[in-house]
């Protein structure tokens, strides 16, 4: 068999072969990096479809609670009937509510926050919010004035402070996780009339993370796809929500471990050894004004991306070796099939050369004994390396011959040429 050839054509194709499925295999990679960040994308835009809604809320209670103003309304129900309409118009809003500055909107009462909330029966201890409203199973209505003293509040004093809306860090609420976004607003010379804010269940959206980062095929999973009673689509990896400060907001993987404390405290990404590296390259990355991407870390694939209109971060996590064991199988199989057959294509083309070389041998091999050399061809030799040896011991023999013949020749003409001389000789002789 022609070894050389065939390790030739075969290895030259498979170093082809390998070549090619590296190709693949990385682009297989690229595109399962690429998947993780749409799946982010789509569950991030989800969260903020859900959570702007409430901004903007708030923004239109501002607006009409500043309408009313300017029209001398000075009644206490009128604001509360305002604060229940957009109340029931929102639904991820847990409670919203506008609290007065100092006898600003209903001047006869110093300090006042219609507050309208959705009793949840998965809350412990929510009932105390408030006082059932008539008709409206579910629902309870506070002044926070009352119930709370707002006024010594951080949700009333954090957004004045900085003259503008914002999403307060989130905090215990009896069982649950809960954020707010609280807006000021101003009359038209500047003066501050009052907040308006809403009340969102952090907990709620986490267990709507309950997905993989990675789903299989492509299924691309949104945050409101839990709510909706859609199954999670089988896959790889899960989310995590963290607050800039650090806060662990959502861990589907270990629901308990983002669960708030007995003492009030949010637990912190730094008791999760891995999400905690990860968040810290984040940190790093948003230094320079990024706002989302991917890396690896500690053997897994670490998406991010900040989630509008709050400053979270969703962040996705993938094992890293699932990820190359998806791409490489594939891969491997096909190029160890595409190898397999080319090595039998290449084994049977060899054979056919052989089986046309050996008559050429053997022809070689009666030459080479009619012109009384013996041709010497080592077992050790392939078909290829014979027919050489062949060929070449042929054209030596052939070199030998023709010497042999010039050699012959010259003799002839000088022994002609002797004749011709001793025939001269011999007549002028006589």
């Amino acid at each position: 068999m022609g070894t050389r050839l065939f390790l030739y054509v075969f290895g030259s194709a498979l170093v082809g072969l390998g070549v090619l499925g590296y190709f693949f295999y990385t682009a297989r990679l690229a595109g399962a990096r690429d998947r993780i960040l749409e799946n982010l994308s789509n569950t991030a835009g989800g969260i903020s479809q859900r959570l702007t809604p409430v901004e903007t809320s708030m923004k239109d209670l501002a607006g009409a609670s500043r309408v009313l103003h300017r029209l001398k309304v000075s009644d206490p129900n009128v604001y509360r009937q305002l604060v229940f309409e957009k109340f029931k118009n929102l639904d991820l809003a847990l409670a919203i509510g506008t609290g007065q500055a100092p006898n600003r909107l209903v001047p006869k009462l110093k300090w006042y926050y219609p507050y309208f909330y959705r009793d949840q029966p998965d809350i412990q201890g929510d009932e105390e919010v408030g006082e059932p409203v008539a008709g409206q199973q579910g629902v309870l209505f506070a002044d926070l004035f009352k119930s709370d003293n707002y006024p010594e509040r951080g949700y009333y004093q954090e957004p004045i402070a900085a003259g503008k809306g914002l999403w307060l860090e989130p905090y215990k609420f009896f069982s649950i996780t809960m954020t707010t976004y609280i807006l000021p607003y101003y009359d038209d010379k500047g003066d501050l009339l009052g907040v308006a804010g809403g009340d969102v269940s952090v907990t709620t959206l986490g267990r709507e993370l309950d997905r993989p980062a990675l789903p299989e095929g492509r299924n691309q999973g949104t945050a409101g796809d839990a709510a909706s009673g859609e199954s999670a689509p089988k896959g790889l990896g899960y989310f995590a929500i963290v607050s800039n400060k650090g806060s662990l907001l959502a861990y589907p993987k270990d629901p308990e471990r983002a669960k708030a404390r007995e003492d009030n405290s949010l637990p912190q990404v730094q008791e999760i050894g891995d999400l905690n590296a990860a968040f810290e390259r984040i940190q790093a990355n948003a230094a320079d004004r990024a706002t989302e991407g991917i890396f690896s870390l500690g053997g897994d694939i670490w998406a991010y991306r900040r989630v509008t209109p709050t400053d979270w971060w969703l962040i996705a996590a993938v094992p890293e070796g699932a990820i190359v064991l998806d791409a490489l199988l594939p891969v491997g199989i096909t190029v160890g099939v595409a190898a397999l057959l080319l090595a039998g294509a290449t084994l049977l083309f060899v054979n056919q050369l052989n089986q046309g070389l050996q008559p050429i041998l053997d022809e070689c091999g009666k030459l080479s004994e009619e012109g009384g050399t013996v041709l010497v061809l080592s077992d050790e030799q392939d078909e290829i390396q014979r027919l050489e040896s062949a060929f070449f011991g042929l054209l030596d023999q052939i070199r030998r011959n023709e010497q042999r013949i010039r050699d012959e020749v010259a003799r002839t003409v000088q022994a002609q040429e002797e004749l011709k001389l001793a025939a001269a000789t011999e007549e002028e002789a006589l």
